[in-house]
């Protein structure tokens, strides 16, 4: 079985919300009980200014 990265989380969120959302909703609808890190909304906030699948308007 494939682990599933934290990327992947937020970009399935991401599609299921619609598409679009803040990143204080994305925070609300990630879980992060898998996640080894202090701070998993700055971990959020970091995916979705690095990566190219996310198109931010």
């Amino acid at each position: 079985m494939e682990k599933i990265t934290q990327k992947q989380q937020v970009i399935e969120v991401l599609r299921q919300a619609g598409g679009y959302a803040t990143l204080r909703r994305l925070n609300e609808l990630v879980d992060f009980s898998t996640w080894a890190t202090k701070t998993p909304e700055a971990s959020v906030r970091r995916i979705v200014q690095d990566s190219p699948e996310i198109f931010k308007i």
